[in-house]
């Protein structure tokens, strides 16, 4: 038979309320760092495609 005693938070718990906020922030600027470095990865690449099929136009190549 219980007594209606609330338990006591377990460590983790006291942890994440007091550190919500930071782990989340921390956690949306590795995401946004990551697809923002990806992002860029894309545009450089197609960048670099793009001057070597004008290149290759230009030289009077065909691709094989």
């Amino acid at each position: 038979m219980t007594t209606g005693q609330i338990q006591a938070p377990s460590a983790f718990d006291l942890w994440w309320e007091k550190q919500r906020k930071t782990v989340t922030t921390l956690f949306a600027v590795v995401i946004v760092g990551v697809l923002g470095y990806y992002g860029w990865q894309l545009v450089h690449r197609a960048r670099v495609d793009s001057i070597w099929s004008e290149f290759a136009q230009q030289a009077g190549l065909r691709a094989g």
